[in-house]
C-alpha cells in the first residue's frame, strides 16, 4: 500500500498528494488534535510553539530554506533564546506571513560556505544570523557570539564581503561594533559611550595575568592600567560572584590597576557622569 503521509521528524507529520489524507489531516487540525504549521506540514498540538519543531517544519516544507536570525542563533550559540518567529531564506521564497504568523520567509541568496546542514535543510553561519538580528537593532547575538568566540571582527568582515547583497549599512555597523569585542549589551553601550566622547586607547575583554591567574577585563586602558568593569545585577549579585569580584579587585589594585565599577543603569541614566569619572581617572593616572 502506498503511503501518502510520513513522520518527517519527531512530532511533525507531512501529508503528500492524496485528497483523502489531506481531508483527514485537515479534519484532525480543525478538532485541534494536530496543528497545521505550513501547507502539508502538521505537528502534535503540544509542540506548536516549540522552536525546534517549527524550524524542522520549515525545512520539511522547503529543504532549500536556510534558517537564520534568532532561530539560527539558537541552534548554534544561543541555546536559551526563544525566537518569536522562525526566519528562513531562499532564493525563490514566496510566502504569505498573514497565513502562517509563526514564520517569516525571505528571498535571499546565501553562499554555500556560509551555511551548514541541519535537519532536512540548512542553517546559516553564525555571522549571517548576527547580521540578520542587527537589522532590528538587536546586538545580543553579536555580543554572545563574540563571547563564545564563534565569530570575530575578521570573520564578520569576510562574511559581509561574501554576501551578494551588501546594501545594508546596519551590517557594516555591526562589523564596526565587533571591533570593540563586547561580550554583553551593557559593555557595548559603554564602548559606544566612550567612542561618542572621543575617548580612545581602550580594548574590550583583554586577558591579563596576575599572581598566576588570568583575568578578563571588560574594558581596559592598558597603558594607563585603568580597567572598567560593567557590574550588572544578573552576574554580580550572587554570593560566589560577590567574593570573586572582591578578590579580583584586590589583586588588580595590588598590581597597580585602577578599577572603575560601572553599572548598566549608570551608563543609561547618567552617561555624562560616567564619562566624567573615566576622564578624570585617566587624567590623574597620566600625571603619575
Amino acid at each position: 500500500m502506498k503511503k501518502h503521509f510520513s513522520y518527517a521528524a519527531p512530532g511533525i507529520l507531512r501529508s503528500k498528494d492524496n485528497r483523502a489524507v489531506r481531508y483527514g489531516l485537515a479534519k484532525a487540525a480543525a478538532s485541534k488534535k494536530i496543528t497545521k504549521l505550513l501547507p502539508g506540514v502538521y505537528c502534535q498540538s503540544h509542540l506548536e510553539d516549540d522552536p525546534l519543531t517549527l524550524a524542522g517544519a520549515a525545512l520539511i516544507y522547503n529543504p532549500n530554506f536556510v534558517l537564520l536570525g534568532e532561530i539560527g542563533a539558537k541552534l548554534q550559540f544561543m541555546p536559551d533564546l526563544k525566537p518569536e518567529l522562525i526566519t528562513a531564506a531562499c532564493q525563490s521564497a514566496q510566502f504569505s506571513a498573514r497565513q502562517y504568523p509563526k514564520f517569516r520567509f525571505t528571498r535571499a541568496s546565501i553562499p554555500d560556505d556560509l551555511k551548514t546542514s541541519w535537519g532536512s535543510g540548512f542553517v546559516a553561519a553564525p555571522e549571517i544570523s548576527v547580521f540578520h538580528m542587527s537589522l532590528n537593532d538587536d546586538y545580543s547575538a553579536l555580543c554572545e557570539a563574540l563571547r563564545r568566540k564563534v565569530v570575530s571582527a575578521e570573520s564578520l568582515i569576510n562574511a559581509y564581503q561574501r554576501l551578494p547583497e551588501r546594501s545594508s549599512l546596519r551590517n557594516l555597523d555591526c562589523v564596526t561594533k565587533a571591533r570593540g569585542n563586547p561580550w554583553s549589551l551593557p559593555e557595548l553601550e559603554m564602548q559606544e559611550l566612550l567612542s561618542a566622547f572621543g575617548i580612545t586607547g581602550w580594548r574590550g575583554n583583554i586577558t591579563t595575568k596576575i599572581s598566576g591567574r588570568n583575568f578578563i577585563l571588560d574594558i581596559a586602558f592598558e597603558e594607563q592600567k585603568v580597567a572598567i568593569e560593567i557590574d550588572s545585577e544578573k552576574y554580580h549579585l550572587n554570593q560566589t560572584a560577590f567574593h570573586e569580584d572582591r578578590s579580583r579587585h584586590n589583586l588588580l589594585t595590588a598590581e597597580g590597576w585602577i578599577v572603575l565599577h560601572i553599572t548598566p543603569r549608570a551608563i543609561r541614566r547618567s552617561p555624562k557622569e560616567v564619562i566624567k569619572q573615566v576622564a578624570s581617572t585617566l587624567k590623574c593616572r597620566s600625571w603619575q
